[in-house]
């Protein structure tokens, strides 16, 4: 699980520092925060894409590409980190 987070974390930088990417992140952290704000909730896509004023085929593939997982993958692997840590 470390090394997953630590790709994440690296590329995330690598949006950051990329300015043509650069627009579409704050459409990301939209859809980021929202799904670590609502863990417990049941993630729904059309739900997410409006709340990152993104189209939700678009969503999913900026996200894959700027975090290595779908939305509702990154859900999933929060959610079991969560867990985990219940445990």
């Amino acid at each position: 699980m470390f090394a997953q987070l630590w790709v994440q974390l690296l590329r995330e930088n690598h949006w950051k520092h990329n300015t043509h990417l650069l627009s579409n992140w704050e459409q990301l952290n939209r859809a980021k925060n929202y799904i670590s704000h609502h863990i417990n909730r049941e993630i729904i896509l059309d739900d997410l894409s409006s709340i990152a004023n993104i189209n939700k085929y678009y969503l999913c593939r900026l996200f894959k590409n700027a975090f290595g997982m779908t939305p509702i993958q990154y859900h999933v692997a929060i959610r079991l980190e969560k867990a985990k840590q219940m445990a």
